[in-house]
């Protein structure tokens, strides 16, 4: 089905572009009659469009054609444009200099980083947070030590002494 689409894009593309073209030369067998009746008026369009169509081949599309090798641009002829292409091409030279400075000084500044940064273990991390740090109490001054183990039971015994969550009004907290 999609290839039948495609296809039928495709015809009535080029149809679509023969009949433009068609009607282009009508338009322009017109003009020409009508010139010819009445030589002091002469419209321009048609003369323009016939110019495009004699630059861009009877391409019916308003590009040039994709299938053909670009044209060169044409050369600077003036001498201030030759100057000023100078100096641009001298600001870029100096730019890509100032470029590979930046870039040499800043992979050594990253050496020197490196130099300066010793590799770490994680275990010799954590053992140094373990002298760092105090050890914890037994018991706290209150008399309850809340450790990972407790609260979870706390949590666990709050479930089961508390209301059903069927029950619970949405003021009820704990």
């Amino acid at each position: 089905m999609e290839q039948l689409l495609l296809v039928l894009f495709l015809v009535f593309s080029v149809v679509s572009a023969l009949l433009e073209r068609r009607k282009r030369r009508l338009q322009l067998e017109e003009a020409q009659q009508r010139q010819a009746k009445s030589p002091t008026s002469a419209p321009q369009t048609p003369v323009d469009e016939e110019e495009e169509d004699a630059r861009w081949g009877d391409w019916p599309f308003p590009a040039a054609d994709p299938f053909e090798p670009a044209e060169a641009p044409a050369p600077v002829a003036t001498v201030a444009a030759q100057a000023q292409v100078r100096q641009l091409e001298a600001l870029a030279h100096s730019a890509e200099l100032k470029a590979v400075g930046q870039r040499a000084e800043a992979q050594a500044r990253q050496r020197q980083a490196r130099a300066l940064q010793s590799p770490r273990s994680v275990s010799d991390l954590l053992r140094q947070h373990q002298r760092q740090s105090r050890p914890l109490p037994k018991r706290a001054p209150d008399g309850y030590r809340l450790t990972p183990e407790s609260a979870r039971n706390a949590m666990v015994y709050a479930e089961l002494l508390g209301p059903c969550k069927a029950e619970r009004e949405e003021e009820w907290r704990w």
